[in-house]
């Protein structure tokens, strides 16, 4: 997809598990771009719940963020209430899911670069070819 000044993509997946646990959004906000991914573990059986609440809640708080507050304090802000959410996510049954995702987050704005990571994703910059 391509916006006014930036190229993205978004491709997923599922490899030979049953269950893709990957989450992804992106946000075109005014002269701003902001991508949130997320691997929700394998194997735990709330790695899709989590992947996806981390990357919804993320995303909102960017997008109704306070304009005087640096979007790198919004990232530190996140990581442990994001972590409570996923520490607080229930099944079917109202028992505590084993959960657990990772995290990793751009926002470009101003020729700027800034990024959060969380657990072992990997985050690249392609320059050029």
């Amino acid at each position: 997809m391509k916006t006014n000044r930036y190229e993205f993509a978004v491709r997923t997946v599922i490899g030979t598990r049953e269950e893709q646990q990957d989450s992804v959004a992106t946000l075109v906000q005014d002269d701003a771009f902001a991508a949130v991914v997320c691997d929700g573990m394998g194997g735990l059986e709330g790695g899709q719940k989590a992947s996806r609440i981390v990357v919804d809640t993320l995303i909102d708080f960017i997008k109704n963020r306070d304009e005087s507050e640096p979007i790198s304090s919004l990232y530190l802000r996140s990581i442990d209430i994001l972590d409570e959410q996923v520490v607080a996510l229930i099944d079917s049954e109202g028992e505590k899911l084993n959960a657990g995702t990772t995290v990793v987050s751009v926002y470009i704005k101003d020729d700027s670069l800034f990024w959060m990571s969380v657990g072992d994703s990997r985050l690249y910059i392609l320059r050029g070819d």
